[in-house]
């Protein structure tokens, strides 16, 4: 738990150095770290730092971490989206970590895939088209 709230201090200070909107992308190669450690670091981002995302899109994601204090995510946006055959992170982990951020006050839209643990083409298109629900006018494609 110490070293996922360093890694989410550390993202923090990189998103801040960025000057307007940032659009957050990680790849399994960034950082030596695999994409379960990135998956955990975005969803513990909205919690810890509230103030960095305005929304996010959290594929196959779980609850990482329970913040000492409750933060107000009024102004966020989340898509939850996952894999109701998934047989690494269960949907029920998606339909928790939808709750969690819902019950902090965030417009969450969860979204289940027929499909198990990877991402296909029905993910991307979700994303796509939420971002373009929610975000249509900051440039999103």
């Amino acid at each position: 738990m110490p070293q996922l709230k360093a890694s989410c201090k550390l993202t923090r200070c990189t998103l801040r150095s960025y000057s307007g909107e940032a659009l957050w992308c990680c790849s399994e190669q960034d950082s030596g770290r695999g994409l379960f450690e990135w998956r955990k670091i975005a969803a513990s981002l909205l919690p810890l730092h509230p103030e960095l995302l305005s929304g996010a899109i959290l594929f196959r994601g779980m609850v990482p971490l329970t913040p000492d204090s409750a933060p107000d995510l009024q102004s966020a946006k989340v898509l939850v989206g996952s894999g109701k055959h998934d047989p690494i992170i269960p949907y029920k982990e998606g339909d928790a970590l939808a709750r969690l951020l819902a019950s902090f006050g965030a417009e969450v839209e969860a979204y289940w895939d027929h499909g198990g643990h990877e991402l296909g083409m029905d993910d991307a298109m979700a994303g796509r088209n939420w971002l373009r629900r929610n975000f249509s006018g900051s440039g999103v494609g």
